[in-house]
């Protein structure tokens, strides 16, 4: 399990019981709003993902390759919204 979710996931709480406990923020954001402190020691790029993840889990599909290859590599995701 990534370092931020050891940090924030509940103990009660099992990652199976959250479909977004692969994510980087979105398995956060389920369960309770995110603050500026969440994004703290984020790279750009996870940064970016992160973003994009809420766009991922309404079912947005990506133009950019790089989104839509990672996106795809998700069991919660499903591409079904244009990008248009």
């Amino acid at each position: 399990m990534k370092l931020l979710q050891k940090l924030y996931l509940p103990r009660q709480l099992k990652k199976c019981d959250n479909p977004y406990a692969d994510s980087i923020l979105l398995w956060k954001s389920y369960f309770e709003p995110l603050t500026n402190e969440d994004c703290i020691g984020l790279s750009k790029d996870q940064l970016r993902l992160a973003r994009n993840e809420i766009y991922a889990a309404y079912g947005r599909k990506f133009q950019a390759e790089d989104l839509n290859e990672y996106f795809q590599s998700k069991e919660w995701y499903h591409g079904t919204i244009s990008a248009d």
